[in-house]
């Protein structure tokens, strides 16, 4: 009878023993899964920052040619402005005393 109370006893304690490997086994395959899950989050928020980073940069660029062309231009029509200025002046008095 004892023998049997600890074949049984026994058998019990190897079916916890594999039912707690098991539990482990799974819970650490569903830790896995859900660390590659969370890379590959973080990899492709990565990726589409860094993509959102350089359409911005492109842009920046863009914008900043575009104000050196406008700076340039503005310059120039300066420069004409003054020397339209300087044409004009000369004939000033002339158009004054036409009177």
């Amino acid at each position: 009878y004892k023998y049997n109370e600890k074949t049984m006893s026994l058998s019990r304690m190897l079916e916890e023993k594999d039912k707690l490997h098991n539990a482990f086994v799974e819970e650490s395959r569903s830790m896995q899964r859900k660390a590659r899950e969370e890379v590959r989050r973080i990899l492709e928020e990565q990726e589409k920052m860094s993509s959102e980073l350089d359409d911005k940069m492109r842009k920046l660029d863009s914008w900043s040619r575009d104000l050196n062309k406008r700076e340039v231009l503005t310059d120039q029509e300066r420069q004409k402005l003054d020397e339209d200025k300087k044409k004009m002046i000369p004939d000033f008095p002339k158009i004054v005393t036409r009177d």
